[in-house]
């Protein structure tokens, strides 16, 4: 996979003094992506590397999905960024974790025909930590329903929040 890109206003993004941070493309230079995959049955290894032409930095991500059995399948992915900097206050256009690296976890496991469970844990160099668990529940053919409890834990004075979300999806 290659990808250009000319970026956008993001929500995650933001300058020392809290406004968000445009990732427009402001000269000739575009946004540049690429990536592997490799898959098989027992699963799939990818990565993928992008730069910020902006910023003149990059970032990648490395995943291994494994499926165990028919109902049980797992996945490890790591990422890097270049020269993060807290004090700077903005995150590299592909990298939103706070610090140098990143580390998820995750897995599903079928419970029935129509429930699936997933959960997933994530780790930030910074010293955040948050988990995620749902169960995704198919009411018809088409129609989903997911409740779903997350937790983060901050590394500084933003407070440790439970959430809890509900979520409606029709497939047509």
């Amino acid at each position: 996979m290659l990808g250009l890109e000319q970026g956008s206003t993001s929500d995650f993004g933001y300058n020392d003094q809290g406004r968000t941070k445009s990732y427009l493309i402001d000269d000739y230079t575009p946004h540049i992506l690429g990536g592997l995959k490799f898959e098989q049955g027992w699963g799939s290894l990818s990565g993928i590397v992008g730069y910020d032409a902006l910023d003149e930095v990059w970032a990648g991500k490395v995943r291994i999905d494994v499926k165990f059995t028919d109902t049980v399948s797992a996945f490890l992915m790591g990422g890097y960024q270049s020269d993060w900097d807290k004090s700077a206050g903005v995150n590299n256009y592909y990298a939103n974790w706070e610090g140098d690296y990143a580390i998820w976890a995750g897995l599903s496991a079928k419970l029935s025909d129509k429930a699936t469970l997933n959960g997933q844990v994530a780790y930030e160099e910074y010293g955040n930590v948050s988990a995620a668990l749902n169960v995704r529940y198919k009411l018809v053919p088409g129609f989903d329903i997911i409740p779903e409890v997350t937790y983060t834990s901050y590394d500084d004075s933003r407070g440790d929040p439970v959430e809890g979300r509900l979520r409606l999806q029709r497939n047509f």
